[in-house]
């Protein structure tokens, strides 16, 4: 067997259970997300127009766990198998380096924000209700992909890392939610 102690000096074994299965869970939820989106962009739910609105902010919320899913990726992986919506069931995932994958997914949420804060489209949905993400979790994990845009892509994004964490603290107030002053 081998040891997970070889995890400590940064050798990673994908042997090792842990790592295994912390791969495992991170393409299982990015599946998942993606087939959800696909299902209600194809109709299957058949929904009201009050559902329509309603799956629009859902899928929302699967593009942002998506991402944090891809952030863990970017954040462990070099090549990384990117899939989305328009992947095909049982297709296999293209092997794409780091850069290209920050690029999709810094994209993708920043698009999720920018509908979160327009008020025909997400404003409304942008305080979650318990339990769901909203436009401070999208903004948390862009934050975080920018601060490491140096090792993700080769890229100084500092400055926008700074701009989704100032909008955090804006609206939040510097005690987070449980501001009282």
């Amino acid at each position: 067997p081998a040891s997970y102690g070889t995890i400590n000096y940064g050798m990673v074994n994908p042997a090792l259970d842990c790592v295994f299965g912390f791969y495992s869970r991170l393409m299982v939820n990015i599946s998942l997300c993606n087939h959800f989106i696909s299902s209600v962009n194809n109709g299957e739910f058949n929904l009201d127009e009050a559902g329509k609105e309603r799956s629009l902010e859902y899928i929302r919320q699967a593009r942002v766990l998506r991402g944090a899913c891809y952030y863990y990726m970017l954040s462990f992986y070099d090549k990384i198998p990117y899939s989305d919506e328009n992947t095909p069931v049982g297709a296999e995932p293209e092997q794409k380096p780091r850069a290209e994958v920050y690029r999709i997914v810094t994209t993708e949420l920043e698009q999720v924000v920018a509908d979160y804060n327009d008020a025909s489209k997400g404003a409304k949905y942008a305080t979650p209700y318990y339990g769901f993400v909203g436009v401070d979790v999208a903004e948390a994990i862009l934050m975080k992909i920018y601060l490491n845009g140096k090792v993700f892509a080769g890229q100084d994004n500092y400055t926008e890392c700074y701009r989704h964490a100032k909008n955090i603290i804006d609206r939040l107030g510097k005690g987070g939610l449980n501001n009282t002053g």
